[in-house]
């Protein structure tokens, strides 16, 4: 028998000296603690346990009542008695407060002190032991990995496991305590009555059903419920579990989808599908099965394959391979044939590939036939094989040199046209390795030749120099596209020399031309232009530069109008486009004003020509600013000339007239001073007649210099 341990609540030590003289024998083994004060009792509740505890309901230093709500509480499994030295009244309540038993009159009644700790302590272990129960069956309730529930009449919950919080999203039971099922219920029908109803109908509740989580996420769900009821089968409450089954439901809709998917697909491709068991008989056709035989999906649907497959002969054979695959001696096979049709119609060749489904046991369960037309195919072939002897005709008459090589560079076919080229019969060059006739100018570019070659990659217009037969150097473009065979594997090269050798020759001869006239072009002495159509400056040379002071970065590909004066610019462009208009006017000389970058006015002179053959033009420029400017000068001077010259004759005139009219007066009315006068006036006379002289020798001056200045 194991220890009692009990602890007592009073304010002094009666009831503990009643429990030691009276209570404890030597053959019990129960153990005794007094608690008087409150500080005691939490002190030796720290650190001892106690089996059972005896409350007196009249202590001065604590309520009874809240004391047995503590036990209760915190030591549930502690058994609870109140007492008392006198009241009853008082322990009716302590029993409705928590306590398992009460003892009235403490100490008179010995033996009721014995069985009410007996009994408390018996109820003590009762609860412990149900608590042991209640634990491990709340375990498997919280653990299980189905959602589990309780719910009243109206559809509130009573309880719920964890397992159905979370699938609602929420932590924990007590998250749901004041929610209703209707509550998370997605009502696909509007005039369903599962949300709108008070009272829970169990039939609503059941089945798959959508719900919403706390987050708005709906599941899909499968409930299945138990209503319990009273013996008037009024409804109780209703238990229930809960799967999540969105997973399923999405893979479920996701293979009806991709069922229906394919079947589209197979119904829409160009290409006939049949599905046979494994008897052969058909259980799915598409819609390409019924174009060509011209029959419905049901005329089909339950027929033997091979016996509607192919014309008669043919499916003899068809069915003989047909039945190895039914039979899993084979998993695959392939066949070609003109497949049954309708008197009148043309004939119609097909490829059918046939494989097996099997199960787990590697029987066959199914057999899927693919088939092609391939009419235009076999058309093609024959076309192909007229073709193949018109591409040799043409090979053979080409005037390049066309040849191939094998994986390891060795010539298989040499046309022809080698014996033009280079000198050599094509039996010759067949059997012999790639680079064997060709020249390379040093050992390094065998290796970047060899490189081109084993890239496996199209190459266009390589230039390769050839040896001729007579030693020559033939200059050669070769093209070729490597050789793959229906595996995918690199086979050769297919190629195609051209001879470029006397091309090469015209494009050097043409290169040392245009330097030759690229030279002259710099080197003029004179300011040049190369414009287009359009008037842009396509070239400029460096005395142009120069001239006007632009990098030839800044002139060309510019129009050049923004180099011309605006004074001229309207007129020059005009007489430009029209001379570009009629080439019968060319060359046309021009005239007008340039700008120099630091915006000095130049007067120009240019010759305007187009170069043969080209849409380009050549200009060439002369600066006659200086030629301008002395040309105004010279203008001036002979206007002054001519000025003093008037203003000259006017003087000699203006001395002359009134020299007569003294002459004259003097002979009149002067006689003794008349040789005088006469004296003097001759001598005036003569210096105006060397006047005129003078004024005809200038005349003759000015004459001179306009003759030879003009």
């Amino acid at each position: 028998m194991t220890n009692l341990n009990i602890l007592i609540i009073d304010d002094n030590k009666k009831a503990q000296s009643i429990f030691l003289k009276q209570i404890l024998t030597k053959n019990e083994k129960k153990n005794l603690t007094l608690a008087n004060d409150y500080q005691f009792l939490i002190k030796v509740l720290k650190k001892e346990t106690f089996d059972v505890v005896l409350i007196n309901i009249d202590i001065k230093w604590g309520s009874a009542n809240r004391l047995l709500q503590f036990f209760a509480k915190n030591y549930p499994f502690v058994g609870r008695i109140i007492f008392s030295y006198s009241q009853i009244q008082l322990m009716k309540d302590g029993v409705r407060l928590g306590a398992d038993s009460f003892i009235s009159e403490f100490g008179k009644n010995l033996e009721r002190i014995e069985f009410a700790v007996d009994f408390a302590d018996e109820r003590a272990k009762e609860k412990r032991e149900l608590s042991v129960t209640v634990s491990e069956y709340r375990r498997l309730f919280d653990n299980v990995p189905v959602g589990l529930f309780r719910i009243d009449v109206n559809g509130g919950f009573l309880a719920c496991n964890n397992a159905f919080a979370k699938i609602l999203g929420y932590e924990n039971e007590i998250d749901l305590l004041d929610k209703k099922i209707q509550d998370f219920f997605v009502e696909n029908n509007p005039k369903s009555k599962t949300i709108q109803s008070q009272t829970i109908n169990p039939q609503n509740i059941s089945g798959q059903k959508q719900l919403r989580q706390k987050e708005g996420n709906i599941l899909w769900c499968l409930i299945e419920s138990t209503p319990t009821f009273t013996k008037d089968d009024v409804l109780l409450y209703l238990d229930g579990s809960v799967i999540d089954i969105t997973a399923k439901i999405h893979l479920e809709n996701e293979l009806i989808r991709k069922s229906n998917l394919l079947e589209l697909y197979l119904d829409s491709a160009n290409i006939c599908f049949v599905i046979t068991d494994k008897y052969g008989v058909i259980d799915f056709v598409n819609d390409k099965v019924e174009r060509v035989y011209g029959l419905k999906k049901n005329d089909l649907i339950g027929k033997k394959w091979a016996e509607i497959l192919f014309e008669e002969e043919t499916n003899k054979r068809f069915t003989k391979m047909y039945n190895e695959i039914l039979s899993g001696r084979v998993d695959y096979f392939r066949f070609e044939g003109v497949i049954r049709q309708s008197p009148g119609k043309e004939k119609k060749y097909f490829i059918w590939r046939n494989n097996t489904i099997k199960n787990s046991s590697n029987e066959v369960v199914a057999v899927v036939s693919s088939g092609a037309e391939i009419t235009d195919m076999k058309t093609a072939q024959e076309e192909t094989q007229r073709s193949e002897k018109k591409y040799r005709s043409l090979v053979e008459t080409s005037s390049d040199w066309i040849w191939e090589v094998d994986e390891k560079g060795i010539y298989t076919y040499c046309s022809p046209k080698v014996k033009d080229i280079l000198g050599y019969e094509p039996e010759e060059v067949v059997g012999e390795f790639i680079t064997k006739y060709r020249f390379f100018e040093d050992q390094e570019h065998i290796p970047v030749f060899m490189r081109i070659i084993q890239a496996k990659q199209p190459f266009s217009q390589i230039e390769n120099f050839y040896t001729h037969k007579s030693g020559q150097i033939r200059i050669m473009e070769t093209s070729g596209v490597p050789i793959i065979n229906a595996k995918g594997e690199f086979k050769g090269y297919r190629c195609i020399d051209r001879d470029v050798t006397e091309r090469k020759e015209a494009e050097a001869a043409l290169r040392e031309s245009e330097i030759r006239y690229r030279t002259i072009f710099e080197n003029t002495g004179t300011s040049m232009l190369l414009l287009n159509t359009n008037q842009e400056i396509i070239l400029c040379n460096s005395f142009f530069r120069k001239f006007i002071g632009y990098s030839k970065k800044e002139i060309e590909g510019k129009n050049w109008e923004w180099l011309i004066h605006k004074n001229d610019l309207d007129r020059l462009m005009n007489q430009l486009k029209e001379t570009i208009l009629n080439s019968d006017l060319l060359p046309i000389e021009l005239e007008f004003q340039m700008k120099t970058k630091n915006r000095k006015i130049k007067n120009v002179w240019t010759v305007v020509d187009r170069i043969p053959e080209t849409d380009l033009f050549v200009v060439s420029i002369h600066d006659v600013t200086e030629i301008k400017l002395l040309e105004e000068v010279k203008l001036q001077a002979f206007n002054q000339i001519d000025k003093n010259m008037e203003q000259f004759a006017i003087l000699v005139d203006s001395i002359r007239n009134p020299l007569s009219i003294i002459v004259a007066l003097s002979d009149i009315q002067l006689k003794d001073q008349e040789t005088t006068i006469l004296q003097q006036a001759n001598l005036i006379d003569k210096i105006i007649n060397e006047l005129d002289n003078r004024w005809l020798e200038s005349i003759n001056v000015r004459n001179f210099l306009k003759d030879r200045m003009q």
